[in-house]
């Protein structure tokens, strides 16, 4: 992109312990993050048609499907500490 030479300074007031007070200018080059902002918004993005039904999809199924994927969770979590617990009982007493 055409560089339009922005930048951002900054003068601040510090105190020291010898001199009393000192000037810090902090200069920024924020040129590259100029243009992006003007290019987003010369054209901005609309969402895909496939993101829009895709978001449609998956809003009407949630309902449906999270009991069954918090049912799957549970179940998974239960033989998880089955067979943990079966690890531990077979193991040979010290």
């Amino acid at each position: 992109m055409a560089s339009s030479g922005h930048s951002l300074s900054r003068v601040m007031r510090i105190s020291t312990p010898r001199k009393g007070a000192a000037m810090v200018r902090h200069h920024t080059e924020i040129t590259e993050t100029e243009d992006w902002k003007t290019s987003f918004a010369r054209h901005p993005r609309k969402p895909e048609p496939r993101n829009r039904s895709k978001s449609k999809f998956l809003a009407a199924a949630k309902p449906r499907l999270a009991p069954a994927v918090q049912s799957l969770v549970l179940l998974l979590s239960l033989i998880g500490g089955q067979t943990v617990a079966n690890a531990r009982r077979s193991r040979p007493p010290k």
